[in-house]
Formats: structure tokens, C-alpha cells, sequence
């Protein structure tokens, strides 16, 4: 599974950068209460945001879990509703998270 750390911090150092600017615009060094609580909401809300898409980027689908652990798709929806994993989000649809396809794998090497 890929890592998405560097990038994540790559976009949260970025909008930092941008917050700085936007408060000390040519080098000023004194920053309104008000101003500060702003930019410090937006860097936030900006960090909040790209976990979220990051932690998307790692999710598996029924298809993909069935192939990385060599088994059916049929096998691997029986597995997730037997164990409880998974997100349904569609009719015939689930995703998984990186931890979930460990847990099938070590259920799997169980032999349960």
C-alpha cells in the first residue's frame, strides 16, 4: 500500500506557508488576535481535509481485496460479513481499509 505521508505533509506544510503569508504580509510582525484565529481555522480545516482524501486514497474495493488475498469476491463478502468489516456503499459494493484486508489475511492464516 503506498505511503501518502510525504504528500500529506508536502500539503499541509503548504498551506501553513500560505497562512504565514496571508498574516504577515512584507514581514510584518504583529498579528491581530482575530486574524491569527482565521488562519489557523482554515489551516485546519485544510489538514482535516486531506487526511480524509489521503485515508481515501488506501481504501480496497471487494475486487481488489479478492485479489490480493487470492480468493473469490464472493469469498471475501461471506469473510467481511462473517467478521464484520468493511463499509457497504452500494448494493453489491464494499470497501476496505488496509488494517481490515490484514485482519481477513490473519483470519485466513488461522484456518478459521
Amino acid at each position: 500500500m503506498p505511503d501518502h505521508s510525504a504528500d500529506r505533509d508536502e500539503m499541509i506544510e503548504t498551506a501553513i506557508q500560505r497562512a504565514l503569508d496571508t498574516l504577515t504580509p512584507k514581514g510584518a510582525a504583529v498579528v491581530s488576535r482575530v486574524a491569527l484565529e482565521h488562519q489557523l481555522r482554515a489551516v485546519a480545516h485544510e489538514a482535516a481535509t486531506v487526511s480524509t482524501d489521503m485515508a481515501r486514497l488506501d481504501l480496497l474495493s471487494t475486487e481488489q481485496m479478492a485479489a490480493e488475498l487470492g480468493v473469490s469476491r464472493q469469498y471475501v463478502t461471506t469473510l467481511a460479513r462473517r467478521l464484520q468489516l468493511g463499509w457497504q456503499v452500494g448494493r453489491r459494493a464494499r470497501v476496505f481499509t488496509p488494517e481490515e484486508r490484514d485482519a481477513m489475511r490473519e483470519y485466513r492464516a488461522r484456518g478459521e
